[in-house]
């Protein structure tokens, strides 16, 4: 099982996946650490410009080399994923992928801001949307499930466990639904 991560700079992602899903046996995986391993393994050496650069071109084959390069048969937090193009290559990519929203009050992100943050934040919320054939695509109408990032340990982590039990519950339907269409043919 994936799930990907999404949400504004101090929201609380990676303290999220690093207090909550590390206790349930989920590996967390950076994806500018993926992307730096890839762009080490090429030596190239500015990471940041070659996944500019490459996804401005092409953003399906660049968020697919990214993809290719996540362990498999593990239970992973993905932190994360900021561009209604790529969940959708994602989503279409990997088999029992999730996003999870992480959101917390802009007060509480801002007090967390590093030097840039805001001015990053409003460049992410135009990634956000993607527009064609007339419509306004969002990324965080896809989202599974939803996490406040100033909620305590407690209150996230009943809130993952129910995640988890939606997850569960939703793989049960569609084994039973795809078991009643081979009983009707």
């Amino acid at each position: 099982m994936i799930i990907v991560l999404t949400g504004l700079h101090g929201s609380g992602k990676s303290y999220f996946a690093n207090n909550i899903c590390k206790k349930y046996g989920f590996e967390i995986i950076y994806k500018n650490d993926l992307i730096k391993k890839m762009c080490e393994k090429k030596n190239i050496y500015s990471w940041h410009n070659w996944y500019i650069e490459n996804f401005n071109k092409d953003f399906i084959t660049t968020t697919i080399k990214i993809l290719q390069n996540l362990p498999k048969d593990k239970d992973i937090i993905l932190d994360s994923v900021h561009s209604y193009n790529e969940w959708m290559v994602a989503k279409k990519y990997l088999k029992d992928v999730y996003l999870a929203l992480i959101i917390a009050p802009e007060d509480i992100r801002k007090s967390r801001y590093e030097k840039d943050d805001f001015l990053k934040d409003i460049k992410r919320i135009n990634y956000y949307h993607s527009k064609e054939n007339n419509n306004i695509n969002c990324l965080y109408a896809c989202a599974t499930w939803a996490f406040n990032g100033s909620s305590c340990d407690e209150v996230n982590e009943k809130s993952f466990l129910e995640l988890l039990n939606y997850i569960n519950n939703s793989k049960t339907k569609e084994k039973e639904l795809e078991r009643k269409k081979k009983l009707w043919k």
